[in-house]
């Protein structure tokens, strides 16, 4: 499940990044409504660092809570992408460089649905195990009684 979440965030965020390069060449004055049409719902952010500072949209997040690592990546050129926890909520970081001035796009791709469902699937299999913990204890006594029976 985390697989096909990073990589279809991986391939939204290429789309993305080719409409922001779009707007940076053509109309920089409309790239803020370009970067708020761009967040795909309420928890996700969208930041993109100019040589005159930070422009966000969508959730508001102070651009320090973006691991420096993943921003050193994408301004040595490289495609990065990273897991953290930005305001309390688990996110996906991508980030990419973009346009010839030295600029850093960055989305962060909420992972709430995915923390709960894991959060669920391991509370169901400590109950499992504990129910089978239980159970086995439960007939080896009964059977250690039944053998040890004179």
């Amino acid at each position: 499940m985390l697989s096909q979440r990073e990589q279809s965030v991986t391939r939204q965020s290429e789309v993305d990044v080719r409409l922001v390069e779009a707007a940076l060449g053509d109309d920089p004055e409309g790239l803020e409504e370009l970067l708020t049409g761009l967040a795909t719902g309420p928890d996700s952010s969208i930041l993109l660092s100019r040589p005159a500072g930070w422009l966000t949209s969508g959730r508001r997040v102070e651009p320090a809570v973006v691991p420096g690592a993943l921003l050193d990546q994408a301004r040595h050129g490289v495609a990065a992408r990273q897991r953290f926890a930005a305001g309390g909520i688990p996110v996906l970081g991508v980030a990419t460089p973009v346009g010839a001035d030295g600029s850093i796009y960055v989305e962060l791709y909420p992972l709430l649905e995915l923390d709960r469902s894991f959060r669920y699937l391991s509370t169901l299999l400590i109950t499992g195990t504990v129910v089978a913990a239980l159970f086995g204890v439960g007939l080896g006594a009964w059977a250690a009684r039944r053998a040890l029976r004179p």
